[in-house]
């Protein structure tokens, strides 16, 4: 068993907290391919085996935005002690990100800089699939992609892809994930 990071926007993880998330779509990046040749489906088998998030049985641990922090001063954000250390005024813990948080808030950090130790969230690899973005989507993916149907998805998927060159019209070559929620650690 192998784990990876992978890292999800707030949305994603509250709906991953909530039991709505179960598959992630990531794009497959056109120089991915090398030799292959997506459209046979050799290939793409061939893919899907050598794909970044793993196989089955493999895990992939949660990098979120987050905040190194003291609990008591913001005792309303859900947190986690690092190791060794229990919440107090001096004692540093992290804190998640949660949509709509108004009073003064810690120093977020990106989830690109999240260390292992303080993800939260442990996914298991369930089955890895290429397949097209638009092909491969309806209502019942996009809502265990987390969202209410797929017009929803759609609009979502293109304010974080289309200005990479990956649009819903574009319709480009995509890892389908399917990774259930396997542990929340949380000190709360």
């Amino acid at each position: 068993m192998k784990e990876r990071p992978i890292l999800f926007s707030g949305p994603l993880v509250q709906a991953l907290l909530e039991g709505r998330k179960d598959v992630t779509r990531r794009v497959i990046k056109p120089d991915w391919w090398r030799c292959l040749d997506p459209e046979d489906p050799d290939d793409r088998a061939k893919a899907a085996d050598q794909n970044p998030y793993g196989v089955p049985g493999d895990q992939l641990w949660v990098r979120e935005t987050h905040a190194l922090c003291w609990a008591t001063h913001w005792p309303d954000l859900p947190h986690r002690v690092s190791p060794g250390y229990s919440p107090s005024a001096t004692e540093p813990c992290v804190a998640y990100y949660r949509e709509g948080f108004d009073r003064a808030a810690p120093r977020w950090r990106p989830s690109i800089h999240m260390p292992r130790w303080a993800s939260r969230i442990q996914l298991e690899v369930v089955s890895v699939r290429v397949e097209r973005l638009v092909g491969g989507m309806d209502d019942l993916e996009a809502q265990r992609e987390g969202f209410e149907n797929i017009e929803e998805f759609r609009r979502v998927w293109d304010q974080i892809s289309a200005k990479r060159g990956f649009s819903w019209a574009s319709n480009p070559w995509v890892w389908r994930v399917e990774c259930p929620v396997l542990e929340v650690h949380c000190g709360r």
